[in-house]
């Protein structure tokens, strides 16, 4: 889920009200890996990388662990 922390909590909080579970693990928010920028570039490339990880149901490791292992 897009949105400010505010935004997400207030909808969050309305889903939960209707009865929704809201702690399903199928709702992520806020959205994006912490790739230490906040630039509108890279959040959009931290947004993606989360969403394939996901579908690829990926470690999210560095490649470098494979390597020495």
């Amino acid at each position: 889920m897009i949105g400010s922390k505010n935004k997400v909590r207030t909808l969050l909080e309305s889903l939960s009200k209707k009865g929704v579970n809201v702690k399903d693990r199928r709702i992520y928010a806020p959205i994006g890996l912490h790739l230490g920028d906040s630039s509108p570039e890279q959040i959009s490339i931290s947004i993606l990388a989360e969403i394939l990880k996901i579908e690829t149901e990926g470690s999210g490791r560095h490649l470098r662990e494979s390597i020495e292992d």
